[in-house]
């Protein structure tokens, strides 16, 4: 493919009023190379999301085992107080 351009001359002054036409080579980029770029980065940067989804949902299961555990004994004691406490107003009664 050629990109032509058209220039008016107005010095030297014999060449006032005359035209330069200058030619100039353009190169097109290979279609087909710059879809399969653009595939291989999509792939990568698809990967990278996807094991950074990965990670941050292991750390989320780790945090909600962590919360569980740490929540466990609270219900347990949660529940013996009520009972207690239901026990020993029974007994008031």
């Amino acid at each position: 493919m050629v990109d032509i351009s058209v220039n008016p001359l107005e010095e030297p002054g014999a060449l006032c009023g005359m035209v330069m036409i200058i030619f100039t080579d353009v190169i097109i980029p290979n279609v087909n190379e710059t879809i399969n770029t653009t595939v291989q980065i999509l792939g990568a940067e698809m990967q990278v999301s996807q094991e950074l989804f990965k990670s941050s949902n292991e750390k989320m299961q780790s945090y909600n085992e962590e919360l569980q555990s740490k929540n466990n004994p609270l219900r347990q004691l949660g529940t013996t107080h009520c009972v207690s406490y239901g026990v020993s107003s029974l007994l008031q009664s």
